[in-house]
């Protein structure tokens, strides 16, 4: 039934660092120190698998993966302000012509995006697309093939568009989760090195950067549950890592997306049906 229903058995536990905990909020970086109980959001079908969201840099428009067509592409719902609740789904371009796509993330300025969906290899691999204003229409994607020697999924970009989270799907959909970096926009993305702070444990994956950089969101354990890598530096390596704990159920909660200021996470979670995934939101309550 998809991602939700397809987590695999871990063997070993995280490693973690001297010292981890409840990270402090730093007032220059997008770290929340204290959530609100998440909400299932309406978009949600309780008959249909619904997984991996990603919020737009304005909050407005929301991408969720969703089986209820009997594929699982990505659809799209928006709404006028934050406020307010998101419409009904739809599929639109790019992924209306695709047979299955998910792991939407998108730049800052909203114009360059990059998903996952199945390559030309028949594995999983991430593509690309851009367009010239954030009111424009997506263009021609492109398979970054460079980055797909094995199946790969879930990929988060920076808010400048020169750094990439992605994960290798070596057990089920999760692996080793992986860093790459250009020098600019119209450079191309070479094969990831392992982030050191998640090497070695068990298999994790789609990953949220924070727009600052210095926050990381993840997927590990069985049943999945969300975790939050953090450093000081953006360009340093991570070096905390705590649990968040206050979006745990006793069923499988993962494919965190954080928004643009830090102060919203989105997750799927199966807590209300067994192998169906919802998409839920819990606002920040203290930072």
């Amino acid at each position: 039934m998809g991602r939700i229903a397809s987590r695999s058995p871990e063997i070993c536990v995280l490693a973690l660092c001297a010292g981890c905990g409840r990270v402090d909020f730093d007032a220059g970086s997008a770290v929340c120190a204290m959530w609100n109980p998440p909400q299932r959001l309406a978009v949600s079908d309780a008959a249909a698998n619904d997984y991996a969201p990603a919020i737009s840099p304005d909050d407005r428009t929301l991408y969720f993966t969703s089986g209820r067509g009997g594929s699982e592409i990505v659809l799209t719902a928006t709404r006028a302000d934050r406020g307010s609740p998101f419409g009904t789904p739809h599929s639109e371009p790019p992924f209306d012509t695709l047979s299955f796509s998910t792991d939407v993330t998108i730049t800052a300025d909203d114009r360059e995006m990059f998903f996952t969906a199945t390559g030309t290899a028949a594995t999983n691999c991430i593509f690309t697309v851009t367009r010239p204003t954030p009111t424009a229409a997506w263009g021609t994607i492109g398979e970054q093939t460079q980055l797909c020697p094995i199946g790969v999924a879930g990929p988060s970009i920076s808010a400048d568009g020169l750094e990439l989270f992605y994960n290798t799907e070596d057990v089920g959909f999760r692996g080793t989760v992986l860093v790459t970096r250009r020098a600019s926009r119209a450079d191309a993305f070479q094969p990831g090195s392992p982030v050191p702070a998640l090497e070695g444990g068990p298999e994790a994956g789609f990953v949220s950067i924070s727009r600052d950089d210095r926050a990381l969101y993840f997927e590990i354990g069985t049943p999945a549950h969300i975790w939050r890598a953090t450093r000081a530096d953006p360009t340093g390596d991570f070096d905390m890592l705590d649990e968040m704990t206050a979006l745990d159920s006793t069923a499988v909660d993962g494919d965190p997306a954080i928004s643009n200021d830090g102060r919203d996470i989105y997750f799927a979670s199966d807590r209300n049906s067994a192998g169906a995934g919802d998409i839920f939101v819990a606002s920040c309550a203290a930072l």
